[in-house]
């Protein structure tokens, strides 16, 4: 049948159907309208409009079909036209429009309407042919690209197309056997461009509705797009540690950074990557050495999930390192074979970065400066030693010298065959008595070391009798036992050395004489003296021919006891830590392993301390005497007092001029020998080389004990505990005068039962009283006695 119109329609849409109700002509009048689908007998819509409502509303009859509830007629427009809404697969087909009019024919009006369904949502597949989501990858930078696309359902079917974003790449599809819509997307290279980039894959079949879709974005193993040191490349010195720092750029994931000096993978690496992954950093620490100079070291960033993606950045290194220096001797030399008066030459070769400045030569490690004079000669990097000398045979080497430092050779020893000499610093006079044996050594320097030894006795060809002496020899060393048992034993041993070379010229002197117990000392003096010290100094005589001692012993010249004993090396000693005002016997002798000689005597005196505090004592005399008699016994007793005290100024007057006059001159103290001849019971006999010192008057002694006495008392805590350490205050009078000295003398005595006396001098004038501090004491005693000297 010819179709009039034809509509199309998308399922769930609407769709309009026309049809002309107008009549041809103006007296006539649309009676019915009637629309049948598909040829059926029955309208699905019908329109009467031959009657109206009350209302003028016109009657519309529906048929049963169920478009009816999907539909309505419009004829307000030109051509009227049918509504459907909601329309539905099965809704398509030729849709008849039957107009009766009041006179005219009956008119048909034929509209075909298609209903277009859409397909569904399409599907991404990969080369697998498995399902991808959203997001597919990671495909590595510079690979291919496939993904396929298809659409099911839809009519008529859909248009399959692959776009980026808003651009279309593929709009070439294809439908397969099974009414499948497939289009295959193939990239043949990936860029970093296509990093995150959205694929679509759209599936449409109308203009009407937006084409169904799915879309995958891509990810992406991205390789370094950058790596560089970043430190200066500036010269390294030898063995300095070094931090050098190497970044790479755009590697993702980010990349394995790695350090190669040559083919050698380096270690002690630190990496650090950015927060956005986009930077990683390695730092080498590095120790560069001498072999390191002009190797390639490379920094290299890989990404491990690509092959073939590492990038590197090199450097030539420029290691700057101390001069390394070797020393030979000149090819026509035999290092064993070199003999004195020879020319012999070494060369020294260096090699350093930068370059030798200069070129210094040792020997026995000590700087080697040219002597032309001399016949050392330095050129450039050589040595020549001309007409060389067994001295200067030794250790050899050359020391190159640049601007990272100095670096020495190896070490050459040169020995020159020389005929033996004696060696300097050895014993040349020997002490023996006779029938003591003494061995003789006899030393040279020689080589080659291979010796042979002869000795001889007063004459250089009187050859030693084995018979009566032993002589051994090891290497450079021959040693003679000898016994001598006459006077006539005694004299000069020549001993001579021989080797290859020759016999030595001068042969080793040596010299045996007789040996005996040292003189004594003389010419003594004694100086420096003060209340507890005196230096005595003396000349020595002769050692008896063999080491020394010298001793000094001091004794006191009162009780003979050894107050001190001093050894040393030289007749001199600094006696110290004596008892003040004290006259003391001297006696110095000299010793060595034959015996000590006879002693040499002195006398010698410490002078008087002098205290700055002062002292008091309760008085000697007891006050308890009745008042009726105290007024006549002081009376009495202050007489007597007068006449004394006149009696003692004048004694003190008389020996206080002697006294001065004995210590004129006591820095100087004449000496003798003999102590045990210079006593007599005890006592030393007087002669001018003593000068006794009793001048001084003796009072009765008066005894002080720490018990608590009626008329002495302690002023810090009880004084019935004697041993301790503090010190204690006493209280009390004594009888003093202004020329007056007391002394205190402790009974019991300290360490080494060595009793001590202690110079007390009292300030007091009158009869105050007085105080002074005491040392830890258990017993003393104070003596007064007239002090000249005031």
């Amino acid at each position: 049948e010819n179709v009039n119109a034809n509509a199309s329609a998308v399922v769930k849409g609407n769709v309009k159907l026309p049809c002309d109700i107008t009549p041809l002509t103006a007296d006539d009048q649309t009676h019915l309208v009637l629309w049948f689908k598909d040829g059926a007998g029955s309208p699905i819509y019908s329109l009467d409009l031959r009657q109206k409502t009350a209302t003028g509303g016109m009657i519309l009859n529906y048929s049963a079909s169920d478009i009816r509830s999907r539909s309505f007629f419009h004829m307000e427009t030109s051509p009227a036209y049918l509504l459907v809404n909601d329309v539905r697969d099965e809704d398509e087909g030729i849709y008849r429009c039957r107009v009766d009019f009041r006179k005219a024919h009956t008119h048909n009006y034929l509209v075909y309407m298609a209903v277009v369904v859409p397909p569904r949502k399409p599907t991404i597949l990969g080369e697998k042919g498995l399902e991808l989501n959203s997001v597919v990858g990671p495909y590595n930078e510079g690979s291919s690209f496939f993904l396929s696309c298809e659409a099911v359902g839809g009519r008529p079917p859909p248009r399959v197309t692959w776009w980026r974003e808003d651009q279309l790449l593929d709009d070439s599809y294809e439908v397969t056997s099974l009414g499948i819509v497939r289009n295959d997307l193939i990239v043949s290279t990936l860029t970093r461009q296509d990093f995150n980039a959205v694929f679509v894959c759209k599936a449409s079949n109308n203009n009407i509705t937006e084409p169904a879709f799915t879309s995958v974005t891509v990810d992406m193993n991205l390789k370094p797009l950058e790596v560089k040191i970043l430190t200066s490349n500036r010269p390294l010195s030898s063995n300095r540690r070094y931090e050098l720092v190497c970044q790479s750029i755009g590697s993702r994931p980010p990349p394995i950074i790695a350090w190669w000096k040559g083919e050698k993978r380096m270690k002690h690496t630190e990496e650090t990557i950015s927060p956005d992954t986009n930077v990683t950093t390695s730092i080498l620490i590095f120790t560069p050495t001498s072999q390191d100079h002009n190797k390639t070291l490379a920094c290299r960033a890989e990404n491990p999930a690509i092959p073939v993606s590492g990038i590197q950045h090199t450097w030539k290194l420029n290691v700057h390192y101390r001069p390394t220096a070797s020393l030979t001797l000149g090819n026509s030399f035999n290092i064993d074979n070199i003999r004195e008066e020879d020319d012999v030459y070494l060369e020294c070769t260096t090699e350093a970065n930068p370059s030798t400045v200069k070129v210094q030569w040792r020997f026995e490690g000590k700087s080697l400066r040219a002597d032309v004079g001399n016949g050392l000669i330095t050129s450039n990097q050589s040595l020549v030693l001309q007409s060389v000398r067994r001295t200067q045979a030794g250790r050899y080497s050359c020391v190159g010298i640049n601007s990272e430092g100095e670096g020495e050779s190896n070490q050459i020893m040169l020995r020159i065959k020389h005929i033996p000499v004696c060696r300097d610093g050895q014993k040349a006079n020997y002490r023996t008595a006779r029938h003591e044996t003494v061995t003789l050594s006899c030393e040279v320097d020689a080589y080659p070391p291979q010796l042979t030894f002869r000795w001889a006795f007063n004459h250089t060809n009187n050859i030693v009798d084995e018979r009566r002496a032993l002589i051994t020899t090891e290497r450079l060393k021959s040693s003679l036992v000898y016994t001598p048992r006459i006077e006539n034993d005694f004299g000069v041993l020549y001993c001579f050395a021989s080797n290859e070379m020759g016999t030595q010229h001068k042969p080793c002197v040596f010299t045996l004489a007789a040996a005996g117990p040292p003189d004594p000392a003389y010419n003594c003096t004694i100086t420096n003296e003060t209340d507890t010290s005196m230096l005595i100094v003396c000349q020595f005589g002769y050692d008896g021919g063999l080491p020394q001692i010298f001793v000094c012993q001091v004794r006191d010249a009162e009780t003979h006891q050894v107050v001190t004993k001093l050894n040393s090396s030289q007749p001199s000693f600094y006696v110290t830590h004596l008892p003040s005002n004290s006259r003391f016997l001297i006696s110095i002798y000299a010793a060595n392993a034959k015996g000590r000689s006879e002693a040499t005597i002195a006398a010698g005196n410490t002078a008087a301390t002098t205290h700055d505090e002062s002292f008091d004592v309760e008085a000697w005399f007891s006050t308890l005497f009745g008042a009726a008699l105290g007024a006549v016994v002081i009376l009495a007793f202050l007489g007597i007092t007068l006449i004394v005290v006149v009696r003692i100024r004048s004694r003190c007057h008389c020996n206080r001029k002697n006294y001065e006059a004995e210590r004129t001159d006591r820095s100087h103290i004449p000496l003798r020998r003999d102590l045990d001849a210079e006593m007599e019971d005890g006592e030393p006999k007087r002669s001018p080389d003593i000068i006794p010192n009793n001048t001084d008057q003796e009072f009765p002694s008066v005894k002080v004990k720490c018990v608590q006495p009626k008329w002495a008392y302690c002023t810090q805590g009880p004084c019935d505990n004697c041993t301790q350490a503090n010190i204690r205050t006493f209280k009390g009078n004594l009888p003093h005068d202004n020329n007056y000295k007391y002394q205190m003398r402790k009974i019991s005595p300290y360490e080494d039962s060595i009793e001590q006396e202690i110079p007390l001098h009292l300030n007091a004038r009158g009869n105050q009283p007085e105080q002074w501090h005491l040392p830890e004491i258990s017993e003393i005693e104070i003596s007064g006695k007239t002090d000249t000297s005031l």
